[in-house]
C-alpha cells in the first residue's frame, strides 16, 4: 500500500467556473488533510493567492487552506502519480495534452453534473472515491466479488 505522502496528485479545474473552484479548493482542503502533496498549475495558485487578500469574496472559503505546502507543477521536472481532474470532457483532454510528450498518469474525473462520457463521478462523491482510490481499494460496491480481488480502479 502507497503511504499518503508518497502520492504526489496533480489537480486540475476547470477554468472560470465558480462551482468547478470551489470544488477545486475542498479537493486541495482534502489532500491536504491527508496530508498528500498536491500540485496545482501556476496560474490556478495565483487565483487562490488573490482570494487570501481581505476584500477578497472567497477569502472564507480558502483561509483553511495552507498554501505554502501546495506545490506548482512543472513539467519535466515534478513526478505525478495521480492526476485529478474537475469540470468535464474537456478538462480531461486538456490534462492529456499537458503530458502528451511523456506517459500520463492515472486520472480520477469529476463532472460537474452535465453530461459527460470521460468523467466517471460526480464531484458530490469525491471523498468516497478518493478515499477508495487513494486506499487501494476496490471503487466498486464493497459486497461485489465477482472480481475476487480488490484490484485498485485506477491501476487496472
Amino acid at each position: 500500500m502507497r503511504r499518503a505522502e508518497d502520492w504526489k496528485v496533480f489537480v486540475i479545474s476547470k477554468p472560470f467556473d465558480p462551482d468547478c473552484h470551489i470544488a477545486f479548493i475542498r479537493i486541495l482542503q482534502y489532500l491536504e488533510e491527508s496530508k498528500i502533496e498536491a500540485y496545482v498549475q501556476e496560474e490556478e495558485r495565483k487565483v487562490l493567492e488573490s482570494e487570501f487578500h481581505p476584500d477578497s469574496e472567497r477569502s472564507t472559503e480558502v483561509e483553511s487552506l495552507d498554501l505554502s505546502k501546495l506545490q506548482t507543477f512543472t513539467y519535466g521536472i515534478h513526478t505525478i502519480n495521480l492526476i485529478i481532474t474537475i469540470g468535464g470532457d474537456g478538462t480531461i483532454l486538456y490534462a492529456s495534452k499537458i503530458f502528451a510528450f511523456s506517459e500520463c498518469p492515472p486520472v480520477i474525473s469529476f463532472s460537474m453534473g452535465s453530461l459527460g462520457y470521460l468523467a466517471n463521478f460526480p464531484v458530490n462523491d469525491y471523498v468516497d472515491v478518493l478515499n477508495k482510490c487513494l486506499k487501494f481499494t476496490s471503487v466498486e460496491d464493497d459486497t461485489d466479488t465477482s472480481a475476487g480481488d480488490s484490484t485498485h480502479p485506477i491501476l487496472m
